[in-house]
């Protein structure tokens, strides 16, 4: 039979304090809910279907939600170019 005892002891969470895993990992779970609403709503309004399901579904610890967000967000793009070619109405009179 497995020791499962001899397994648990030869862990690193019995090594770390049980208050700072506990920190450790509200922290993450903040990070990764801030990111994951991020890509979700430029998913959304961008109409990026695929996108969204696979931020929704997949849990990656936020690492597909960066990889959305610095690269495959379209209106990312437009962002610089429509604040500087739109003029106000006050500039043209």
């Amino acid at each position: 039979m497995f020791p499962l005892n001899e397994v648990v002891n030869l862990s690193i969470f019995s090594i770390i304090p049980p208050e700072i895993l506990f920190t450790i990992f509200l922290v993450v779970l903040a990070i990764t809910t801030v990111l994951k609403a991020f890509a979700l709503w430029y998913a959304a309004r961008n109409h990026q279907v695929l996108w969204f399901v696979a931020i929704l579904v997949l849990n990656t610890l936020g690492i597909l939600e960066i990889i959305y967000l610095a690269t495959f967000r379209k209106d990312k793009q437009l962002r610089g170019a429509t604040a500087s070619t739109v003029a106000s109405p006050a500039s043209k009179e």
